[in-house]
Order: C-alpha cells, then sequence, then structure tokens
C-alpha cells in the first residue's frame, strides 16, 4: 500500500521526488522537460550526478542560521515580503498599520519557508527555494527540519530589529527592494572589500 502511494506521489508531482530522512527531507530536482529552462554549462543530452549537501556539524546541528547563509537567507525573506505584501494591496494606498502587520506576521511564520532547504552548488552549500538562485538549479535537497524555523527566526529577528514600519515604508518607496533589505538596512549580502596588505620589500644591502 505505501509504495502505491509513494508511486502515485511521484507521478503527479514532475519536478521532485520526496523521502523522508529523519527530520529532514530529501528532494531531487529532475530535469525540466524544457530545455530553456536548464543552466547553460547543462547538456540536455548528457546524463547528470547529482551529489548530496555535504553538511558541517554547525549546518546540521545548530538551532541558528550560520553566517553563510545569510545572504540566502535575507534574499528569501525580502522575495516572500516583496511577494505577499504587492499581494495584500488592494489599491495605490498604503494599508493600515494592522493590515501589513498581519503580512509581516504570516510572511515570518514557519510554513512560508516549509519548501525551502539545504542544495549543493558547484561544490558549495546553498539554500535552495522560491526566489533563490539554487532553486533554479536541478540537484538533491535536504528539505524540513531546522531550515524553516532558521528562516522563520532570521524573519522575526530581522523585523524586531528595525521595525515593520520602517520596512514597510521602504518597501512603498524603493524600486528595489532586495538591495534595501539585504545591503543597505543589513550588510548580509554586501561584499566586504578585502584589504590587500603590501609586503614592503626590504633593501638589498650593498656588497
Amino acid at each position: 500500500m505505501v509504495k502505491i502511494v509513494v508511486i502515485l506521489f511521484a507521478l503527479l508531482c514532475s519536478h521532485c521526488i520526496w523521502a523522508a530522512d529523519g527530520d529532514d527531507q530529501e528532494t531531487v530536482d529532475r530535469i525540466p522537460a524544457n530545455n530553456d529552462h536548464l543552466p547553460p554549462n547543462v547538456d540536455p543530452s548528457s546524463r547528470i550526478s547529482f551529489e548530496s549537501p555535504k553538511m558541517s556539524d554547525e549546518e546540521q546541528f545548530s538551532a541558528h542560521l550560520p553566517d553563510s547563509f545569510k545572504c540566502d537567507a535575507c534574499t528569501a525573506i525580502a522575495f516572500q515580503m516583496d511577494k505577499q505584501l504587492t499581494h495584500a494591496e488592494k489599491s495605490d494606498k498604503p494599508m493600515k498599520e494592522s493590515e501589513y502587520l498581519d503580512v509581516f506576521d504570516k510572511v515570518c511564520g514557519h510554513e512560508t519557508y516549509k519548501s525551502y532547504g539545504l542544495k549543493s552548488l558547484n561544490g558549495v552549500n546553498r539554500i535552495s527555494g522560491e526566489g533563490l538562485e539554487a532553486n533554479e538549479h536541478p540537484g538533491m535537497m535536504y528539505g524540513g527540519g531546522k531550515w524553516p524555523t532558521r528562516l522563520s527566526s532570521k524573519c522575526f529577528e530581522l523585523i524586531g530589529e528595525h521595525g515593520e514600519d520602517e520596512i514597510y515604508d521602504a518597501f512603498r518607496s524603493t524600486d528595489d527592494f532586495h538591495t534595501f533589505l539585504c545591503k543597505e538596512l543589513t550588510t548580509d549580502c554586501k561584499k566586504m572589500k578585502k584589504k590587500n596588505k603590501k609586503k614592503k620589500k626590504g633593501k638589498k644591502s650593498e656588497l
């Protein structure tokens, strides 16, 4: 009976296969039938081997979001905020405070990020899900587990630190909400310039 259910589910889901794996779920993104959606370096006629993400202890067990995923997390949150605020606004007039507070609560809820997980992209672990680069590439993904909770916590942390009013005002006034949220309000996606230390060459002593 279980096998029949799994087969039926696999037939209904044309893009992924789900398999329980402890607290996490392992998915395999299939190659899309339309070759226009394939990454440029993928040959449609070739076989592709999917690499399972190799997680560190921090990535696997920590309750907090590791620093290396802050940009992906902020990008996912910015995407969901922009999407749900846009959907909630019925006209050009700004929403009432109670209305956009409800939207932010929904955006930061665990349910919003239940389909997000970890995927290996070119050998680097990345968060994968709606609005993220890794989501556009086929590969194995570990979903569920701590990832939705981490993203939800990051969202509430961001709102608690900066406030719904400031974020909503920026949403209405800026043309690039992601840049505002992840590079201006926070530095989660801002690349830090590396200072190159030039070694001073000592003078050669004359013989």
